[in-house]
């Protein structure tokens, strides 16, 4: 064989394997009202994007949610964790959740339906304070307070994106 059939042969190989590892974690039927994030690559670089005055209203907090992804991780010892991630972009809902104090491992709508439940309970926005995102997130999620720490990263609808760290009591 020459190289080049080689080099195409190994391509497709891996290309197959990539894809065989890799979940599916798409949602089918993600919740109506959940805001999406703004794909704002067709503004350039010297343009503001501005949403019209209904859109920004709903951007408000008018969704489901005040984010469009979250994503918490939340360690514990022994190498047991929580994870959670949650995107909402123009091109579709992923959501995956891993609870391996409950043995829990869930991609796509399965992780979405389980998801609800918790996001439900969330009411905090850009503006709430560190401690009272935290606090509702441990609320919202049981988390178990032996947890040695929590990292959560959050995209508002308006564009903000922030990050909590939050060491547990050990």
């Amino acid at each position: 064989m020459n190289d080049a059939i080689k080099l195409f042969l190994l391509s497709l190989g891996m290309v197959l394997f990539l894809a065989a590892c890799g979940g599916n974690d798409e949602v089918s039927e993600p919740p109506a009202d959940a805001p999406v994030e703004e794909d704002d690559s067709m503004f350039d670089d010297n343009e503001e994007a501005e949403a019209p005055a209904d859109e920004s209203d709903e951007m408000a907090g008018g969704g489901a949610y005040s984010f469009t992804h979250f994503e918490l991780d939340v360690e514990y010892p022994d190498n047991q964790e929580i994870d959670v991630d949650y995107e909402n972009e123009q091109d579709g809902v992923e959501a995956k959740y891993r609870n391996d104090l409950e043995g829990i491992d869930l991609e796509g709508d399965e992780a979405m339906q389980e998801l609800e439940a918790y996001f439900s309970q969330l009411d905090f926005d850009q503006s709430t304070g560190d401690d009272e995102v935290i606090e509702q997130v441990i609320s919202a999620f049981n988390l178990d307070p032996s947890y040695t720490e929590l990292e959560l990263d959050i995209d508002f609808t308006d564009g903000t994106e922030k990050e909590y760290k939050h060491q547990g009591d050990q």
